[in-house]
């Protein structure tokens, strides 16, 4: 297995997995090399993402599976319940704010409603695609990760409309 990445630092070290730090968008990935490719987050942030799925399904040994896994930007109602209507506010507030801060430097939120497609135009078949969404309660999992993101993006946050001590609340929100 290869686990290929521009930064590599979380990725943990296996004796099963080939650890490569590159960008997949320079990167020759052969033909017919991988038993499987799996892209998770990867697509929708490149500015080049048709030619890397092309890539990447030429990539794959015949009748390897391709796994794309994006982040439905489309879907925006993202709150099912939180403890105030603050709360659910400020959700909104920091998705909306984090979108268009991703926009503008290249990502395509609309990727996961056009990858069927692309995946069907680059000749894949057997094509599935899979919508998912769950809750999470404020202080676990999704919270969480949208506290670390928030840090990680902490000066386009405030830059896109976001005042200080509100990135610092998304974990409880």
């Amino acid at each position: 297995m290869t686990a290929l990445d521009t930064d590599t630092q979380h990725v943990l070290p296996h004796p099963l997995v080939d650890v490569v730090q590159a960008d997949v968008s320079a990167t020759d990935l052969g033909t017919a090399e991988y038993d499987g490719v799996h892209a998770r987050l990867v697509l929708i942030h490149l500015p080049d993402r048709r030619e890397v799925l092309g890539d990447l399904a030429r990539a794959l040994k015949p009748g390897a599976p391709l796994v794309i896994s994006e982040w439905d930007c489309d879907y925006r109602d993202l709150v099912l319940d939180a403890p105030s209507r603050a709360d659910g506010d400020l959700i909104d507030k920091y998705v909306e704010t984090l979108i268009s801060f991703f926009e503008t430097i290249g990502m395509d939120s609309t990727w996961a409603s056009k990858a069927n497609r692309a995946m069907r135009e680059e000749g894949l078949e057997e094509i599935r695609t899979v919508t998912y969404a769950a809750s999470s309660a404020g202080g676990t999992g999704t919270c969480l990760l949208n506290a670390t993101v928030s840090q990680m993006v902490e000066g386009p946050l405030l830059a896109g409309g976001m005042t200080p001590d509100e990135p610092a609340a998304l974990p409880r929100a």
